[in-house]
Formats: structure tokens, C-alpha cells, sequence
């Protein structure tokens, strides 16, 4: 079982953000914003790709693909090794906190749910700077747009757990599997988009 269950079904007290200014780097509410930011990105670096760099059809596709299956493996290892990463280092125990452990400590609160583009965005110039620099534009394009594609898919996917209950088979197996994680056992179901890495890696939830 899970160290610590959620404190509350509220909203997080103002005295645990006292910092706005990080919680404004850190999240938004918005579920449009992320689509707002990204698809002109996407789109942008989709024609370029096809208009300036001359891209074939089935190249854009490989690394796309190549992409969507190195995503499923950070999101599962961002979750796992960084969100909840325990130390007793009080700043950096703070942050982990803010990052994540406040949402699992208020999991209704919608301030919480999604990434604010100041964070993802600035981890997307990062991820495309260094690959970039290791392998040119014909692999970092469509490995970005890829990856990109899948962030969407994933930072509306949380949001859309916590707020509804779609009928879709797949929405509902991810539900199950994310609320498990907040409320059986945090220790486990740390993949979102896919429960590959779980059932892998072995943290995922035993059949009952």
C-alpha cells in the first residue's frame, strides 16, 4: 500500500503554494492552453519538415513512431524517478512537493492537473536543442512533433481523468489505472498514457 493517502478533496491551502510565482511556472487550469502552444508548433515544424527539408512521407513516420514509444518510456521514468522522488534535502524535498505531491495530496484540485507551457515548453527547446545538436533536423523534426503530439495527448488525458468519465474503453482502463495509483497504492501505476512499463517493469497493479 501507499505510504501516505490524500490529505483532502479540496483545494490546496494557500500556506503549501506560498510561492505563486512558482506555481504559475509549474501549472495551469486551462485545458486549451497546452493546444493553444503546441499545435502551431506542431504544424509549423510539420511544414517545415516537408516544404524545406524535403522529408519523405515514410522517414517523418519512423521517427514519429520512434518517438511515441521513447515517450511512453520518459513519461513512466518522469513519474516513477522524478515525481516522486524522495530526499531529505528540504529545498528539493519543497519542489518534488509542488510538482507533484500536492496533487496527490489534493487530487480534486484543477489548479494541479495540468503543466503550465512555461515548464513544457522550455523542456521541449531543451529536448530539441540536444538532439538537434546530436542529429540534425531530419531526425529531430518529426521525433519532436511526435513527441509533442504525445505530451498533448498526455497532459489532457490527466486533466480529463479528474474531471470526467468518458465512455471510451481506453479512457476508462487509464482512469482505473491512474486512480488506483492515487488512491490503492502510489507505489505503482506510474505509466499514464500506456500500462506497458507497469506490466513490464513490474509496478503494475496485481489482478484481483
Amino acid at each position: 500500500m501507499s505510504k501516505k493517502m490524500f490529505i483532502s478533496t479540496g483545494k490546496l491551502p494557500s500556506e503549501l503554494s506560498s510561492n505563486p510565482w512558482l506555481m504559475k511556472v509549474l501549472y495551469i487550469s486551462n485545458p486549451y492552453i497546452p493546444f493553444l502552444v503546441f499545435v502551431p508548433i506542431i504544424l509549423g515544424l510539420t511544414y517545415y519538415s516537408f516544404a524545406v527539408l524535403q522529408m519523405t512521407i515514410s522517414h517523418f513516420l519512423l521517427f514519429f513512431a520512434i518517438a511515441v514509444a521513447y515517450w511512453t518510456l520518459f513519461e513512466y521514468a518522469m513519474h516513477r524517478f522524478a515525481f516522486h522522488f524522495e530526499t531529505e534535502n528540504k529545498a528539493i524535498k519543497r519542489f518534488v512537493y509542488l510538482l507533484h505531491g500536492a496533487h496527490h495530496d489534493y487530487p480534486n484540485d484543477e489548479s494541479l492537473f495540468m503543466v503550465s507551457p512555461l515548464t513544457s515548453v522550455s523542456a521541449a527547446i531543451i529536448h530539441y536543442l540536444f538532439l538537434f545538436f546530436l542529429f540534425g533536423s531530419q531526425i529531430v523534426n518529426p521525433f519532436m512533433i511526435g513527441i509533442m503530439c504525445c505530451y498533448l495527448l498526455y497532459d489532457w488525458l490527466h486533466h480529463a481523468v479528474h474531471s470526467y468519465n468518458f465512455k471510451n474503453k481506453w479512457f476508462q482502463k487509464m482512469k482505473k489505472h491512474h486512480m488506483k495509483h492515487h488512491f490503492h497504492d502510489s507505489e505503482k501505476g506510474f505509466g499514464f498514457t500506456t500500462v506497458s512499463w507497469d506490466k513490464m517493469l513490474k509496478t503494475d497493479f496485481d489482478k484481483k
